[in-house]
């Protein structure tokens, strides 16, 4: 056909695996060179003044990278897209945010973004390097972001963001950036790793002959990969073929969080789900407890209006302490208030939650109970027998101090940290808090202030 013009093709964009075969060399070229410094400042005999014969020496052998190394490169390349990405998203915003990353790779991902770098950048190693132009500063942390260690490491930010130095923060998975830097953020790149393309790629290096287009076609699907465990992973892409890798890959390996664990043990019972009695006396209806029913209606109702959106959060009170002897109802109120419509009940103890197992686990069991009551918001949260905890203060002579310490920090993390705890109200039982000094009292909002049933 004549007068007319071929429209173009558009340019192929570029391909992040040749980006990884760029990462992957330049990790390889600084493993030899560390490996040839290693050789070259030994002595070739063990008297101090023998001559050296470099020249002569047996060759080394040529480095390999193990396979985290492996996959936190494809990673970083699929994230990335290219080495032109980066400039570009660092000149936009004067920092780029990596999140999702799991936090046994943030250490390992920190150091191989020097070799990811475009000509002309680089890793700053002190405050004197951040003031130079080109130099990127890489906030990592490694430890968890508790409430102390997200304002650790808001300084760090802080510090890099008031130098001319681009940052990159890199958040573990279970760091959200709105609770770091606020609502209005900078770029973010989810980093692309527990992916079939990502895995099939990994696979089809191990198993030479193999396509990772045919072996992607067989893995599960993304959102199940996401599920698999750095160790499950780890145990996969030792199998002998990547057909026995998929295989293994295919079966459920989401770990079992201590709750779930106690659960199965105790033979699949919710240790902390309450179920609704059908027939049960409703909470307005409630005998003999006087104001603690009236509070506990008006908490019930903040609660329908903050999930219906008529109500902020901080006009909600976030917690009540029923206080009184066994048997007198405090308990039964907690009920009554889940069986309000559309109010969910989640119940823990220091009992149940210390069967979990040691201070880890009974940590994250506390926590498995704050994250199933806040995932069914509106909730309350029943704590029962609070006064088992323990105390801070005081003329303490446990031989369990510390852990004592750890694990009342732990509750009072999840009572009054940065995260909000938004949906979930706590509500707390003690028997007598007149001989309690120094035990833990849930905090309350704006509204029906010191509120405590006796």
């Amino acid at each position: 056909m004549t007068g007319t013009c071929p429209i173009p093709a558009p340019a192929p964009s570029p391909d992040w695996r040749a980006y990884a075969a760029e990462i992957r060399e330049a990790v390889l070229l600084k493993e030899a060179a560390r490996a040839s410094s290693r050789s070259a400042s030994q002595p070739d005999d063990h008297r101090a003044d023998a001559p050296r014969t470099v020249s002569n020496a047996t060759p080394l052998p040529l480095p390999s990278l193990n396979l985290r190394q492996e996959l936190l490169i494809l990673g970083l390349a699929a994230t990335l897209g290219s080495r032109q990405r980066l400039p570009a998203e660092l000149d936009r915003g004067a920092i780029t945010i990596l999140t999702g990353l799991r936090s046994e790779l943030i250490r390992d991902l920190a150091r191989l973004l020097q070799l990811a770098l475009p000509e002309g950048f680089c890793i700053a190693k002190g405050e004197r390097d951040r003031q130079q132009p080109g130099t990127v500063t890489v906030i990592a942390p490694e430890s968890s972001l508790n409430l102390r260690g997200r304002e650790e490491l808001q300084r760090n930010l802080t510090a890099a963001l008031s130098s001319r130095a681009l940052v990159i923060l890199v958040l573990p998975d279970e760091a959200e950036v709105h609770e770091i830097l606020g609502r209005q953020h900078p770029p973010v790149l989810p980093f692309r790793l527990f992916e079939g393309e990502i895995i099939a790629e990994l696979l089809a290096r191990l198993h030479p002959g193999t396509e990772a287009a045919v072996l992607r076609e067989q893995l599960p699907a993304d959102d199940q990969l996401k599920e698999v465990s750095m160790l499950s992973l780890m145990l996969a892409l030792r199998a002998d073929s990547a057909e026995g890798a998929i295989t293994l890959l295919q079966q459920p390996h989401r770990q079992p969080t201590p709750l779930q664990v106690l659960e199965e043990r105790w033979g699949g019972q919710r240790i902390t789900t309450v179920r609704p009695e059908p027939g049960a006396i409703p909470l307005a209806e409630l005998a003999g407890l006087d104001e603690a029913r009236d509070i506990a209606v008006g908490i019930t109702e903040d609660l329908r209006s903050w999930a219906a959106g008529t109500l902020d959060w901080r006009d909600v009170h976030r917690g009540l302490l029923i206080a009184g002897p066994p048997g007198c109802g405090k308990t039964e109120l907690a009920r009554a208030m889940a069986r309000e419509p559309g109010i969910h009940l989640e119940a823990g103890s220091y009992a149940t939650w210390q069967a979990a197992g040691h201070l880890g686990l009974m940590l994250e069991a506390m926590r498995e109970s704050f994250r199933r009551a806040a995932a069914q918001a509106p909730s309350v949260l029943f704590i029962d027998e609070i006064d088992s905890f323990g105390s801070r203060v005081g003329g303490r002579t446990s031989r369990n101090e510390s852990y004592e310490e750890k694990v009342i920090g732990g509750l009072l993390e999840l009572l009054d940290g940065i995260g909000g705890r938004q949906g979930v109200v706590v509500s707390t039982a003690v028997q007598n808090p007149a001989t309690r000094r120094g035990k833990i009292r849930p905090g309350g909002g704006d509204r029906h202030h010191g509120a405590r049933a006796h």
